[in-house]
């Protein structure tokens, strides 16, 4: 009976974990159409602000990693060409999942122990997007 217990409580720990930092994009192709979803299976709510921009709308970027170290001078800028709404991650204007008016979508997945950034190096004097 204990070991059932214990088998049964390990199930339900895994099925939690996994479900707490995990997201998934489905792609479901035809000739004519397109199918895409998207699940969001984390503990906390990392969407729920409302993004958008603007055709025309001036742009530069906003760093995040790294910010106190790269100069204002070098950060890229742009003009939006084509306006997008997106939902904002943790109360930011940081995009993770969105749709612009040519309906080209994009997703944030979170690989966590996968994902490597780019390290700031000063001596490439590119704009820092």
């Amino acid at each position: 009976m204990l070991k059932k217990i214990l088998s049964l409580l390990i199930v339900i720990i895994f099925i939690f974990s996994a479900g707490v930092f995990a997201c998934d994009d489905i792609f479901i192709n035809y000739p004519k159409s397109h199918i895409v979803g998207r699940v969001m299976d984390f503990s906390v709510n990392v969407a729920n602000d409302t993004v958008f921009a603007f055709i025309g709308q001036k742009n530069i970027t906003d760093i995040v990693i790294d910010a106190e170290r790269i100069p204002e001078s070098q950060l890229a800028n742009w003009t939006i060409k084509y306006g997008y709404w997106g939902r904002g991650v943790f109360g930011t204007p940081i995009v993770d999942d969105a749709m612009n008016t040519e309906g080209l979508s994009i997703s944030g997945l979170y690989l966590e122990g996968i994902t490597n950034y780019p390290v700031y190096n000063n001596n490439d004097k590119r704009p820092v997007l």
